[in-house]
């Protein structure tokens, strides 16, 4: 599966620079891993409407981890325990292994079009996070 990347443009950029270049607090790492989570949830969200679940088992495995860094900090949606078949379902698959004798398979997307989606509010909700931390330091 493809990665998403979102890239901010961002006023008093000195600020924020000095902001992330600066060693940071625990509550500081944990406010930024709040608002990664926060915008990662929206596409997590997004995502789980879309399935078409019969056991429930794709949509409950969703999650969203964060890694707070000095100059990169990340948001990941992906699948925990439960979502081994994530990808046979996003991008259909052909007859093969255990289900030789079914037919093909095709591709119901549903995380990257939740991406799509949400990509916009949950940039706007983790920049609005950063700008209201920079400006309380």
């Amino acid at each position: 599966m493809g990665h998403g990347m979102i890239d901010m443009q961002v006023e008093g950029m000195a600020e924020v620079q000095t902001f992330f270049d600066r060693p940071r607090s625990m509550a500081e790492r944990a406010e930024i891993a709040a608002a990664l989570e926060a915008g990662g949830g929206l596409v997590a969200d997004a995502a789980k409407r879309r399935i078409h679940s019969v056991s429930g088992d794709l949509a409950g495995s969703l999650t969203v981890s964060t890694s707070v860094g000095k100059h990169r900090s990340v948001a990941t949606v992906h699948h925990a325990k439960g979502g081994a078949h994530d990808h046979l379902v996003e991008h259909g698959h052909a007859p093969s292994g255990w289900n030789k004798g079914t037919e093909q398979v095709l591709p119901h997307p549903y995380l990257y079009p939740a991406y799509e989606e949400q990509k916009q509010s949950a940039y706007a909700l983790m920049r609005d996070a950063v700008r209201e931390a920079v400006k309380r330091r």
